[in-house]
């Protein structure tokens, strides 16, 4: 069996979280709150606002995705080389990665000058997010020989998976900062919505791989799927009623959610490459 590419995990599971941060940044933007008055923007502390935590975030954690998959080609300039053939998925994933952090820095730094972006810059910026996302599924899903990639799934699994991570870690900046309670509860009832899509996509996932891979030796990972069920999908159920029903303090309850999803979808990410390197 081959080595598991740790760079490709790394930089896969980062930018997932950082597009998937800023996705969920916007969608709270637009629905959430309403804009501040200049004033209010001039009173607040530049270093504290959500603008400049989750511009911040999602840049450092995009950069350091970008870094270790540089390594992934075993020397770090040959990533300027894969980008010089356009039609190329990889070339292009690099191409939506720069320009998805050239926005998140426009985006900081207006966030530094005490002028937060405009709200048509924040929905562009998402939806260069988004596309990353999208291109970087269509990396794997259209990779041939590998029946546990190459189907309609992995879309859905890259997309959503960075979905539920943006959406928590939006949720714990929120807790932070002491965002009212009401607010937070009725982003919790999303992230629920979000949590139940992920285990139809996870059933989903399974279905296909005992379907769509006859023939293909794939690893026993039975132990890896049973430990991120129970971290990433059973237990932030729990958590999530119990947050409700009041055992729990919603800080509390918010902390062990983001520590359940983030271990929870950085394990799917590792048997989601072990299932692609059986060859």
């Amino acid at each position: 069996m081959a080595d598991l590419p740790i760079s490709l995990v790394i930089f896969t599971y980062l930018s997932g979280i950082s597009a998937g941060t800023f996705i969920f940044y916007t969608l709270y933007q637009v629905f959430f709150i309403k804009s501040k008055t200049p004033e209010e923007n001039e009173l607040a502390n530049r270093f504290a606002t959500l603008d400049f935590r989750v511009s911040v975030l999602s840049i450092v954690l995009l950069g350091i995705g970008l870094i270790s998959s540089a390594f992934h080609l075993g020397h770090p300039f040959r990533f300027l080389n894969g980008l010089r053939n356009p039609a190329s998925m990889i070339a292009q994933e690099g191409y939506w990665s720069i320009f998805f952090g050239i926005l998140l820095l426009i985006v900081l730094i207006l966030a530094l000058r005490g002028k937060p972006a405009s709200m048509v810059l924040n929905v562009f910026t998402s939806l260069v997010g988004l596309g990353l996302l999208i291109v970087t599924s269509l990396v794997y899903a259209r990779t041939m020989g590998i029946p546990a990639w190459n189907n309609g799934v992995t879309p859905l699994f890259f997309i959503f998976s960075a979905l539920i991570m943006g959406c928590i870690v939006l949720l714990l900046l929120l807790s932070l900062q002491s965002e009212s309670i009401e607010s937070i509860k009725k982003i919790v009832f999303v992230f629920l919505g979000m949590l139940l899509v992920q285990v139809f996509i996870e059933f989903t996932y399974q279905i296909q791989l005992g379907m769509g891979t006859h023939g293909v030796d794939l690893p026993n990972l039975l132990v890896l799927n049973i430990t991120r069920s129970l971290i990433g999908l059973v237990a932030p159920l729990i958590i999530a009623i119990l947050m409700f029903k009041k055992p729990i303090k919603i800080q509390t309850g918010i902390t062990l959610l983001f520590v359940s999803i983030i271990l929870g979808e950085g394990i799917s990410r590792i048997i989601f490459f072990m299932n692609g390197i059986h060859l």
